[in-house]
């Protein structure tokens, strides 16, 4: 089985079996297949000066477009785009706003509470009165006065009352008690759901970061891609290989052409790569700012 050197670009071996086959060199059963074999490294080594000659023209022109092709490397835009990033907060952060939210409803319950707890006083107080004065009237008229009888009732009215009220009184506090307990949970809801939503939003930001970088990559190998065909297709176009074919004398009349062209086909190089790397897509922008990675 045949070996081959892959190193070697199929387009730049495509140009190098051109010359070659024009020079009359044996490539082979392969021909001209892009394909750098033992034929191909033969018949170049056996005609390096004039497949050179063909391919860049006399000069120095070789180093000339190497330097060009570099020069437009290293000026191509950058792809670039801008982190999609979202505030981070901790629990107690929002906490503290959900507890702030709370307050104003809990001041209110708290104050309904109270009075309501004082209605109910007022009201208890009202009822001993009448309990009293009733109990007067009714010993008076049965002719007890101020008998024992009179006394026990009485007293045992106001027991009766300050056991009611010392029940109001706990009634309240653990009213309080509950509304505290409901405005800490209420707060610690809050607080829960809008960390959760805050690491959801996270998670979908490095998510869509991880499509944009994949993107850029993508983006930017083919803009490089597409540079380095450029480069080949302007580089065999300005060799001028109809000189190769015409002998010697043939080559050095087209060398003149072949540098006149060199010109022009480098600037529809720079021309055309820089219009194909300057299209922006999904949030991808252009930037010759950013650090270029080779």
């Amino acid at each position: 089985m045949a070996s081959y050197d892959k190193s070697k670009d199929s387009a730049y071996t495509r140009q190098v079996q051109q010359v070659l086959s024009s020079l009359g060199a044996d490539l082979g059963a392969g021909g001209i297949d892009g394909k750098w074999g033992a034929y191909t490294q033969a018949a170049y080594e056996a005609n390096k000066a004039a497949v050179d000659a063909a391919l860049y023209g006399s000069g120095g022109s070789q180093n000339a477009y190497q330097s060009a092709y570099q020069s437009l490397w290293d000026s191509m835009p950058q792809l670039s785009y801008t982190y999609v990033s979202t505030p981070s907060y901790s629990y107690e952060y929002y906490y503290s706003i959900g507890d702030a939210l709370e307050a104003a409803n809990y001041e209110k319950q708290k104050q309904q509470a109270q009075t309501n707890l004082e209605n109910a006083q007022a009201a208890l107080q009202e009822s001993v009165k009448t309990t009293k004065a009733n109990v007067e009237k009714s010993t008076t008229a049965r002719g007890f006065g101020r008998s024992s009888y009179a006394t026990d009732a009485l007293q045992a009215t106001d027991l009766a009352a300050m056991s009611q009220g010392q029940a109001l009184l706990a009634d309240f506090d653990q009213t309080l008690m509950m509304l505290d307990a409901q405005r800490h949970a209420n707060a610690a809801a809050y607080a829960s759901n809008a960390f959760q939503a805050q690491e959801n939003r996270q998670l979908q930001a490095s998510i869509a970061n991880a499509q944009m970088a994949n993107e850029l990559a993508l983006n930017q190998w083919k803009a490089q891609l597409d540079l380095m065909n450029s480069y080949n297709q302007n580089l065999w176009s300005a060799s001028s290989y109809s000189g190769g074919s015409s002998g010697s004398s043939g080559r050095s009349s087209s060398s003149s052409s072949s540098k006149k062209s060199n010109s022009s086909n480098m600037s529809s190089l720079f021309s055309s790569v820089k219009k194909s790397t300057s299209t922006s897509k999904g949030g991808v922008r252009v930037s010759s700012q950013n650090i270029r990675s080779r």
